[in-house]
């Protein structure tokens, strides 16, 4: 779907991007991860064609970017939707003449205009809030409006420029949700932009994170978390050196049937010391500084998930605690 080759980039004299290799499958939610200032923005708006690049190839859906001309690189941007992570709403507008305003600009005629915006405000949740301003939204309603928006020409692709950064987490997370029901509905492939760990082990597939204007890693979200690499280590730097800071460990077992607890323990944004050990089958050893324990076992409990001080018990009757965990969370976590 999105095929990029040694792009390259600068502004003026300060090269930004360095030569990106990268290759995004059809239907897949990608997310591109990195500190400030690694060119992950750069890059989203080469893929839409906003920012032409000054080497290299980059080809969406078949399509080299580079060959196409004003009024081809305008009808190829139909295909692309973008969420930002501050919403971009106009203000005076409702929520319905927000959603449609892209139709509009297009000359879709009346009729078409109501019956998708109908369709995407029933998507997103938010029917009963058409005829509303943004300023009488709250921030998460406010997202869900340019998720509809960003889906009113049927793209194929939607960019999303840390579109929940700006939210907390509870809100957060109900984004992704949605975007993950999106992905799943429309078949659409996602490419997300962030810094926040819980989007990446929440609902990305596959994931790359880029230094100083370079890909430094590319693959499977559960294959680069359990390698942990250079480029994921310098990413969780900070976090990792204040959790190895604490004088104090102790060890919590977390019974579980797959790799959910640790998608769980990386969406608490800290690095933990993880020790995978095999016990019956299902399990891992988490060593917790002692001034976080209270934080991730909470963490866990409204998760519903298993877990025990210090000793691995009998993991049977936990896993079938387990079982009865709420829907939502084992789709959320396991089916992805």
């Amino acid at each position: 779907m999105i095929l990029s080759r040694n792009i390259r980039k600068s502004f003026g004299k300060h090269q930004i991007l360095k030569g990106i290799d990268l290759h995004i499958g059809k239907g897949r939610i990608f997310g591109l991860a990195g500190r400030s200032g690694a060119g992950k923005s750069t890059f989203l708006r080469c893929i839409n064609g906003i920012e032409p690049y000054d080497d290299g190839s980059l080809q969406v859906a078949g399509v080299e970017l580079a060959t196409l001309r004003d009024r081809q690189l305008r009808s190829f941007r139909k295909s692309i939707g973008m969420v930002f992570q501050q919403f971009s709403l106009l203000e005076r507008l409702t929520v319905f003449e927000n959603v449609a305003l892209p139709m509009k600009c297009w000359n879709y005629d009346n009729r078409t205009i109501r019956t998708r915006v109908d369709e995407l405000l029933g998507l997103v949740g938010l029917s009963a809030k058409r005829s509303q301003k943004p300023w009488e939204l709250s921030g998460g309603q406010k997202q869900r409006v340019a998720i509809a928006r960003a889906l009113s020409l049927t793209p194929e692709i939607l960019l999303c420029d840390e579109a929940t950064s700006a939210l907390d987490p509870k809100t957060a997370q109900e984004i992704l949700l949605l975007l993950k029901g999106i992905n799943l509905q429309l078949g659409i492939t996602i490419v997300m932009v962030t810094h926040q760990m819980s989007v990446l082990t929440g609902i990305c597939d596959e994931m790359a994170i880029m230094e100083g204007g370079r890909v430094d890693c590319q693959g499977a979200v559960e294959t680069i978390f359990r390698q942990q690499p250079k480029a994921l280590r310098n990413l969780l730097g900070s976090s990792r050196a204040s959790a190895e800071s604490s004088d104090v460990t102790t060890t919590v077992f977390l019974v579980d049937k797959s790799d959910v607890v640790a998608r769980m323990v990386f969406d608490l944004d800290v690095m933990l010391h993880i020790s995978k050990v095999p016990v019956s089958g299902a399990g891992l050893l988490v060593n917790v500084p002692a001034d976080r324990f209270d934080e991730v076992t909470r963490y866990l409990d409204q998760r519903q998930v298993n877990w025990y001080p210090e000793e691995a018990p009998d993991p049977s009757p936990a896993a079938s605690r387990f079982d009865r965990a709420e829907p939502e969370m084992l789709d959320q976590c396991i089916n992805r």
